[in-house]
């Protein structure tokens, strides 16, 4: 509700000093009279003396209000301060014999923990020490699997492309001699042509019995290149295969190695816990008596400490009073110093 009446106050406060303002600008609404602040004198329109008035009224408003906010801070600071050694003298008290038998319980239980933290660690890096064993056999295990692996491949590709080049350079050359024998065959008919035109039918029957024998030959050329390809597909195949099945055998020999390497770490493992157990009970039943030493040494230590903190809190607590007390008698005078100024 304060917080809508505020706002409601403020924004006809902001409507009331702009209208104020830019109805009372221009030549019109000039100063008739001087008007000056500390030798400074102010010209223009009553509209900007106007708008000088609110500024000067918006930062008393600000000082007023830091100087509230200030004031209501120490007071509450004052009571806080007295409330809060009220109830520490009320339960120091009481809180002294819980704080003794907390201390010693927890000095107890600190110790146990202390020594079981102990003993997991130690099992834990031996643990993660076997671990780490084993992911590195593993790790180059697989990295001896990949690189046979890598071998046979490259192997494969290299025959693949040897065979590939021999199957492209036969086929050049049967290219080749197709394009003689067509070449020779052309001559042939020119020449026969040329020389005689009049047993034009005897030519023909030459030249075509010469180009049959041609693509007869070229045909053969032809199968017997295809034929070659063949074979050096198949024996890529074969080359293949093999080495598909050497990288078989390798990647099982590998994993039976790993799988052993495994078994070993974890026996090695349990036998080490096992015996990290052992001493960890013995030492746990060392520490026990320990501790039950170390408590009746601290229960006298703890009673002298005690004695001392109190006598410190009082001194404390003393010198809070005495510090509120004055910033309490401050305030009277700070409130009527600005009165006076004004």
């Amino acid at each position: 509700m304060f917080v809508v009446l505020g706002l409601i106050i403020l924004v006809a406060a902001v409507v009331v000093g702009v209208a104020g303002v830019f109805n009372n600008v221009g030549s019109g609404h000039a100063l008739t009279h001087g008007f000056s602040v500390f030798g400074y004198h102010v010209t223009g329109s009553t509209g900007a003396l106007f708008l000088y008035g609110i500024v000067v009224g918006a930062a008393a408003m600000l000082g007023l209000g830091l100087l509230l906010a200030g004031a209501r801070r120490t007071s509450h600071r004052g009571r806080a301060a007295r409330r809060e050694l009220k109830q520490s003298r009320g339960q120091t008290a009481v809180s002294q014999d819980r704080d003794l038998i907390g201390q010693r319980e927890s000095a107890q239980a600190e110790a146990t923990r202390a020594e079981t933290a102990r003993a997991d660690e130690a099992t834990r890096s031996e643990r993660a020490r076997a671990d780490e064993t084993a992911r590195a056999a593993a790790a180059r295990a697989d990295e001896t699997a990949r690189s046979e692996r890598a071998r046979a491949d490259e192997a494969t590709r290299s025959e693949r492309a040897r065979s590939d080049e021999a199957t492209r350079s036969e086929t050049a050359r049967a290219g080749d001699e197709t394009a003689r024998a067509d070449e020779t065959a052309r001559a042939e008919r020119a020449r026969s042509d040329e020389t005689a035109r009049a047993e034009t039918a005897h030519a023909d029957e030459a030249t075509r019995s010469e180009t049959a024998r041609a693509d007869e030959t070229a045909r053969a050329k032809t199968a017997r290149a295809d034929d070659k390809t063949a074979r050096a597909d198949e024996t890529a195949r074969a080359e293949t295969a093999h080495a598909d099945e050497t990288a078989r055998a390798e990647t099982v020999r590998s994993d039976e190695a790993t799988r052993s390497e495994t078994a070993r770490s974890d026996e090695a493992t349990r036998a080490k816990t096992a015996r990290s157990d052992e001493a960890t009970r013995s030492e746990t039943a060392r520490s026990d008596e320990a501790t039950r030493s170390e408590t009746v040494r601290s229960d006298e230590a703890t009673r002298a400490k005690t004695a001392r903190s109190d006598e410190t809190a009082r001194a404390k607590t003393a010198r809070a009073d005495e510090a509120t007390r004055a910033q309490q008698n401050s305030l009277p005078r700070d409130h009527h110093d600005p009165g006076q100024g004004g």
